[in-house]
């Protein structure tokens, strides 16, 4: 199963290494793949874990992003 993981903080940055570990809890339950990143100067992250049967799937650890790099999912 797909997984998103979102966290938001109004005020202060976020920490790394709770955020990564959140991710990696849902990795852990059977996905193929792990992405993520920081936006917003690190009061944003989001993750999401990939099942290797939706098709090709590019290994690093970025989201995907436009050809602009205006947006990325």
């Amino acid at each position: 199963m797909c997984r998103i993981f979102i966290e938001i903080s109004k005020k202060k940055k976020l920490n790394k290494q709770i955020c990564i570990n959140s991710a990696k809890n849902l990795y852990n339950r059977g996905p193929d793949i792990l992405k993520y990143n920081f936006f917003l100067d690190k009061r944003l992250f989001i993750s999401n874990t990939i099942l290797s049967i939706t098709g090709l799937i590019n290994k690093n650890r970025n989201l995907y992003g436009s050809k602009s790099k205006n947006y990325e999912i």
